[in-house]
């Protein structure tokens, strides 16, 4: 089929006539098709949701077969929406949700604003004997927490701290930890990408920076289980004055994408969000 996400805009125009439906793309019809039964008419909720539905639709069962499964919001930009003929102004754009006006001077990305905000990815998040977490950020700031994730005493975390990348285990007999420092204290805050990625393996923990591994930090030996159970966080935490193994009181500032988790890509929805994040675009102003 032909593709879409070419940075260009796309004319799109969906036709209803009683139950026959069409579907035109750039002028182009690219699909027809009839409803089966007697109905003429829609009976719905006049409701008009652009780019998205709210979550709690999105948990209905009729609603999820209605869209094919198809639930993720739309990535992009929307613009001259015409509804039966008539041109709708003024959009109740909610900036809570993720959707900010369209520029080209954006990038691909999460913004952690100034005024701090974190992703909570999953509330009750057990470490173990491995671990493993990678993400390309762009910082603004030289210090802030990257990843966190605390048990009762066990803790894993990822932090900026004056410029160099810190990660930090304690699988319960102090921590383990293993720091890259980069040439200067500003060197990742140079306007480019920059990889990073935290391993944890049993007792022992590394960190690489742009494929440069820092040297590993081995622990206690037979010690090799980090016993978390509570949420695991991304670019800050909801309560840091108690969060142990902590250097920065500081939220991430910056662009952040391409999380991986445990070999996992990491899908950010804007419920897991709080605070001030831009899910989907990064400006580059």
């Amino acid at each position: 089929g032909d593709m879409f996400n070419d940075g260009r805009w796309h004319h799109v125009e969906f036709k209803r006539h009683g139950n026959r439906g069409k579907l035109y793309v750039n002028g182009l019809l690219m699909g027809e098709k009839i409803s089966e039964g007697d109905t003429q008419n829609l009976d719905v909720i006049p409701e008009l949701f652009l780019g998205g539905i709210k979550q709690e639709l999105r948990e209905e069962l009729p609603v999820q077969r209605n869209l094919m499964r198809v639930t993720t919001g739309f990535v992009g930009c929307l613009r001259e929406f015409i509804h039966r003929r008539k041109r709708i102004g003024k959009w109740s754009k909610n900036n809570s949700n993720g959707v900010i006006a369209c520029s080209d001077m954006v990038e691909q990305g999460s913004f952690f604003g100034s005024k701090g905000g974190h992703i909570l990815v999953q509330p009750r998040y057990r470490v173990g004997m491995d671990f493993d977490i990678n993400m390309d950020i762009k910082p603004r700031n030289i210090s802030g927490i990257l990843l966190a994730i605390q048990g009762r005493k066990d803790y894993l975390i990822l932090q900026m701290i004056d410029g160099a990348i810190q990660f930090t285990a304690d699988n319960g007999r102090g921590p383990i930890f293993s720091s890259f420092k980069p040439k200067t204290t500003f060197s990742l805050c140079d306007g480019k990408w920059h990889r990073i990625q935290a391993v944890k393996a049993k007792n022992v923990v590394t960190v690489s920076v742009d494929g440069i591994f820092s040297p590993a930090a081995i622990g206690v030996p037979g010690v090799s289980s980090t016993d978390t159970n509570h949420g695991l966080y991304i670019g800050g935490h909801p309560k840091k004055r108690r969060l142990r193994g902590l250097s920065t009181q500081h939220d991430y500032v910056g662009c952040m994408r391409n999380i991986v988790i445990e070999s996992k890509p990491l899908e950010i929805e804007p419920e897991m969000t709080s605070g001030d994040i831009s899910l989907n675009s990064c400006s580059l102003i």
